[in-house]
């Protein structure tokens, strides 16, 4: 009949190995010793004169050819014994984490199971007051990384980078080809935002300044795309950054399943227990094995009073899981937005530092007594240990046989299922939901098949609430709707005319080439037909082109021959667009209708075609 199953300990495990240990003298032999069980000489114990006990009869066995002695048969119980031990002990055992949190969720108990004296209350203090700096430390850190990414970068004009330019070898037909330039990619032509946004600015600026060259300069100044480098290595990166970070998710589940095992009672955490008398006294242990009165001090982790449980839930575990998430989710969006290798992969290692945080505090600002503390807490075994592969209740043939069965046998599904890393399953399970949510939020689908930002809108102000930050919900999109998530945005238009409020001159530059203009009837622009008074119609349009007439040489008589008319047609086939930009900030005074102005749009994307 095999034992029950009995909670295993350290020393039950050790009384267990001494009962399988005989210490023999050399000279005897293992026939001798089976037939007479007793030794009668008490020799030096060495590892070479261990013995272990046969089985009373091998016959048909498949291990009666096994030489009991041999260091094969040795070391093949040893491994039978401590992988049984291994797995029985490794989902039951529980650590807590060395850091604010552990001492947060250690020291209050030890100081009430000693009656709250004055050195451990302080201890609880100081871990409670360190407790906060880190949230207000960790929560900071990650407000101004959300509204780096919320804000700031929707102010200097930067898109969700998306996919842009993922699919680069498969252009010009690929789904990701048209960057936010609007050109295809080639490999020659990528760059980071920086160097894209600069490039952008200085051929936007050569055609504000210099507009009758504004074709020239579209064809020689290249300003390329803003693109990904490597979508794999952002993949890559992103789940790397997840398992940098998936111990402390670990370990919150720890701390909750300690919460939930120990009993809801107001144990003792703290023992003192010397060797027992029959082993040594306690000062002999202190000679013979250089221990202090330290190390019969017993830290474990027993029952917690309710009141100890709600506080430790809403102070340690709730705000430690929302860290946790805000850190991941604002981590892979940080890697998503990240466009070269070299940054994605140094990005990768240092965003888990904001995780770490709490583990530096504890190193470098608790008292050193408080981290021994820690130190000394025993590991927490939840429940009774499962006795996988049998353990003290088997012999050692037993475990050898079970030995060479595990070694004959075929695979089985357990054994295939024990090689998946489910901790790495989980990681790209994270991971993979993280960035499936910056997809959904921060692109859409083109026409072709590809993931591109959202049409951007600027925000109203440099303000972010706290709640939007921390749970990124914030649509920093086209302005559509009146209230809601986007009732703190507004579109590009709005945001000009704030600016030409707010600087008077130097805003309405920026609206020069659209000056505000009112309808005038044709019998109106009939009045002004002569050479000192030359008004011409131009795409529905009303043009005093008098000042222009004068400077235009070549073409003054061209000009007061349309002058009261619409010259349209005379206009277009004779001029370029670069004429027409370079007339209609200065020239333009109003419109014949309103309806044959969007004709205009049509006419000039047929002339710049042509051009």
């Amino acid at each position: 009949m095999p034992r029950p199953r009995e909670k295993l300990g350290w020393w039950s495990w050790l009384q267990g190995l001494r009962t399988r240990y005989s210490k023999v003298p050399s000279t005897v032999t293992v026939d001798q010793y089976v037939q007479t069980g007793v030794v009668t000489e008490r020799p030096r114990w060495s590892p070479s004169r261990v013995v272990r006990r046969p089985p009373a009869s091998l016959e048909g066995d498949r291990t009666s050819n096994v030489d009991f002695r041999s260091p094969e048969y040795r070391a093949r119980v040893t491994a039978a014994k401590m992988m049984g031990t291994l797995k029985a002990k490794e989902p039951s055992q529980v650590h807590l984490d060395q850091s604010l949190y552990g001492s947060a969720f250690v020291l209050p108990q030890l100081a009430r199971s000693a009656g709250w004296p004055k050195e451990l209350t302080v201890l609880v203090i100081k871990s409670y007051f360190l407790l906060l700096l880190n949230y207000v430390a960790q929560f900071a850190i990650l407000y101004m990384i959300a509204k780096e990414e919320m804000i700031w970068d929707l102010f200097s004009g930067q898109m969700f980078l998306c996919d842009f330019g993922t699919d680069s070898a498969s252009c010009p037909d690929g789904p990701n080809c048209i960057g936010p330039g609007g050109t295809v990619f080639t490999s020659m032509r990528y760059y980071s935002w920086n160097q894209w946004i600069s490039r952008t600015f200085a051929r936007d600026s050569m055609r504000a300044v210099f507009p009758e060259k504004a074709a020239d300069i579209g064809k020689y100044v290249d300003p390329g795309e803003y693109g990904v480098e490597s979508k794999n290595c952002r993949l890559l990166c992103c789940v790397l950054f997840i398992v940098s970070v998936l111990d402390d998710v670990i370990g919150t589940f720890n701390m909750a399943r300690v919460l939930v095992d120990v009993p809801t009672r107001a144990d003792l955490w703290i023992d003192y227990e010397p060797p027992g008398e029959s082993w040594a006294s306690k000062d002999h242990a202190k000679t013979i094995a250089g221990k202090t009165e330290v190390d019969f001090v017993k830290l474990k982790i027993a029952g917690m009073p309710l009141f100890w449980k709600i506080v430790n839930i809403v102070i340690i575990l709730l705000p430690k899981m929302i860290l946790w998430k805000v850190t991941a989710q604002a981590g892979i969006c940080f890697l998503m937005e990240t466009q070269g290798i070299e940054d994605v992969v140094v990005n990768a290692v240092g965003l888990s530092f904001i995780l770490q945080i709490d583990e530096l505090l504890c190193l470098e600002l608790m008292p050193w007594s408080a981290v021994q503390i820690l130190h000394k807490l025993e590991v927490h075994l939840l429940g009774e240990i499962q006795e996988i592969e049998s353990l003290d209740h088997l012999s050692d043939e037993e475990l050898f046989a079970k030995n060479q069965e595990q070694i004959e046998n075929s695979w089985s599904v357990n054994d295939i299922y024990e090689m998946i890393p489910v901790k790495m399953v989980v990681a790209i399970a994270i991971a993979s939901t993280f960035i499936w949510h910056y997809y959904a939020f921060h692109c859409v689908r083109n026409e072709a098949g590809g993931s591109v930002s959202h049409p951007m809108a600027l925000p109203k102000g440099t303000d972010l609430p706290l709640l939007s930050a921390y749970l990124l919900l914030v649509k920093c999109f086209e302005h559509e709707e009146v209230g809601g998530e986007g009732q703190n945005f507004e579109t590009m238009d709005e945001q000009m005319a704030y600016a030409m409020a707010e600087f008077g001159d130097y805003g309405e530059c920026f609206v020069a080439e659209e000056p505000e203009v009112r309808t005038i009837s044709m019998e109106e622009v009939a009045k002004h037909s002569s050479p000192e008074d030359c008004w011409v119609v131009l795409y529905g349009r009303v043009y005093d082109l008098t000042k222009f007439a004068l400077g235009h040489v070549g073409g003054s008589k061209l000009i007061t021959d349309l002058a009261g008319k619409d010259g349209t047609n005379v206009f277009e086939a004779s001029h370029g667009e670069n004429v027409l930009n370079s007339i209609r900030g200065e020239c333009c005074i109003g419109e014949v209708d309103a309806s044959t102005v969007l004709e205009e749009h049509r006419v000039t994307a047929t002339l710049r075609a042509r051009a």
